[in-house]
């Protein structure tokens, strides 16, 4: 038997030893690869949870002054004057032009609206208007308008309970305004027994305010019971979905049915009421000038004894004009791209008024129209209404 030479075996035996450790070393890394897999902690990511609490609500629109809002499906609306027994809350909707607001009390008179639209738009909205609790009067940010709010607790005499958010809101032109009210007193003097007292003498068995003042500071911090905090907080919700657009204008013409006369001598057409006709018509029938006042066209109610006449007349002579000694009003007034004085005049003595368009010249024809009555009633509006309509033609 031979035996092996030295080197060789060496050789044999390191090559064996490199093998063997390259494949401890690499099921060794595998090992280890397979073990920092295994301990992995995958963190899921995080949602924010934007629910709109708005999104079942219901919507208010109102297209002639421009403004939606959404509100509680559990509260009621009322427009303008109307009243309801509910006692589920009730959001009472006020719309008027500033030009148009009328005598009222509690500082929602025309004077007070100006003044404090003004107010605001400089950062005030101290102004005091519905009993407002001293405090409360704070601004609201709505794009497009100004506002303020504030809330009522007791109006007119003690005995008076009541829970009421108030938003007064300024376009260009208009206000607006939303009245928040808590109906259920029962439930609210119930729920928030600590705010109430009894006055027999005043009162009777009504329970009353004991501290208003302390209610509403609580009511603000979140202190008085769920239900009323709910609905405090339903005005801020209802508040952030007001949008104010633009109004949609609705332009009726009143004198579309109206009858219509037409003159194709002297070149012109008006419109006038149903109920007037014409009661004679004299104009010449060829361009001259007229020599009479009784060569004209007259108009008129006849089931009517005190109707306005309307008089018209073509190139006139020249005779002198009524004998009216009190001016009532004088405006600058357009027809047919020709503007002239438009006088309003009484006579005293008779009693008696005259609208009288001054004498103008279109196409070479001298036209005059006049509108005259009896009584002092003011007419100026209809026969404007009629001016309104001519057309005159070449």
């Amino acid at each position: 038997m031979n035996n092996m030479n030295p080197k060789v075996a060496w050789t044999i035996l390191i090559v064996f030893l490199v093998i063997v450790l390259g494949a401890v070393g690499y099921f060794g890394y595998k090992y280890y690869q397979d073990l920092s897999k295994s301990s992995l902690t995958v963190t899921p990511a995080t949602t924010t949870n934007t629910t709109d609490a708005t999104a079942d609500w219901e919507t208010y629109t109102n297209t002639v002054y421009g403004f939606s809002f959404k509100y509680p499906s559990d509260t009621v609306i009322l427009e303008g004057d109307a009243t309801s027994k509910t006692k589920s809350p009730t959001i009472q909707v006020t719309t008027e032009k500033i030009a148009s607001i009328g005598s009222q009390t509690n500082g929602f008179d025309q004077e007070t609206a100006v003044k404090d639209k003004a107010a605001i738009e400089k950062g005030d909205y101290s102004t005091a208007m519905g009993w407002g609790v001293a405090g409360s009067y704070k601004k609201l940010n709505i794009t497009g308008a100004t506002g303020k709010q504030f809330v009522t607790l007791s109006a007119f005499e003690v005995c008076d309970v009541q829970l009421t958010r108030t938003a007064v809101i300024y376009t260009t032109d208009s206000r607006i305004i939303l009245t928040f009210k808590y109906n259920d007193m029962d439930k609210l003097k119930a729920n928030n027994p600590s705010y109430f007292k009894s006055d027999k003498t005043n009162c009777g068995d009504v329970l009353i305010w004991k501290d208003s003042a302390q209610f509403y500071a609580d009511l603000v911090a979140g202190k008085t019971d769920s239900l009323s905090q709910a609905w405090y907080g339903n005005f801020d919700k209802t508040i952030s979905t007001l949008k104010i657009t633009a109004p949609t204008t609705t332009t009726t013409d009143e004198t579309a049915n109206w009858k219509t006369y037409t003159n194709d001598v002297w070149k012109f057409s008006f419109k006038y009421p149903n109920e007037y006709s014409i009661s004679n018509d004299l104009l010449p029938k060829e361009i001259i000038a007229m020599t009479t006042a009784g060569q004209g066209l007259k108009l008129k109610n006849s089931s009517d004894a005190n109707s306005p006449i309307l008089s018209l007349y073509v190139n006139p002579a020249g005779w002198g004009a009524e004998n009216y000694d009190k001016t009532i009003s004088t405006e600058n007034y357009t027809i047919g791209g020709v503007e002239k004085r438009l006088n309003y005049a009484e006579d005293t003595t008779n009693k008696t008024r005259l609208a009288m368009f001054e004498t103008f010249n279109l196409n070479n024809i001298d036209y005059s129209i006049s509108f005259n009555h009896s009584g002092t009633d003011n007419y100026l509006s209809d026969f404007k209404q009629i001016l309104s309509t001519f057309q005159f033609t070449q």
